[in-house]
């Protein structure tokens, strides 16, 4: 998330952080238990609602000062050599696509999300088999 939140113009910027407050990044999943155990945390981001939905159910967040402060979109990436590049998500099942690189559903964010859009399209069935998990997105 630093990523995206530095490209905004700094990330203390678009958090509106005050001058004494410093920003750190640890994962959203290592935060939550950091806060829980009662270290102090002024802004909490994370990557997906799931994990935030957790952290405010921990008490780390306070539901009524959830903000949305950066989004994304998913992409498909194919490589320059590719005869064909998919022109639709549908063609994602087509056999010609062999392997589908995605964040692991169950740790990784863009995973959790790339999965809901496939589950929403009923192609995650036809794609499962042909996918590569990551650990991130990088």
């Amino acid at each position: 998330m630093m990523q995206p939140l530095e490209a905004c113009g700094g990330a203390a910027d678009v958090m509106a952080l005050p001058p004494d407050r410093k920003l750190g990044a640890v994962l959203a999943e290592s935060l939550q238990q950091i806060a829980k155990g009662g270290a102090p945390v002024d802004v909490f981001v994370s990557a997906d609602e799931e994990t935030m939905d957790q952290a405010e159910k921990l008490g780390v967040v306070q539901g009524a000062q959830r903000r949305d402060v950066v989004s994304n979109a998913l992409v498909v990436i194919v490589p320059v050599s590719a005869a064909k590049a998919p022109r639709a998500l549908t063609d994602l099942a087509q056999p010609a696509v062999a392997r589908i690189a995605i964040g692991l559903p169950a740790s990784v964010p863009v995973g959790r999300y790339t999965k809901a859009v496939l589950d929403a399209a009923s192609l995650w069935a036809a794609i499962e088999p042909k996918m590569v998990g990551a650990t991130n997105v990088r």
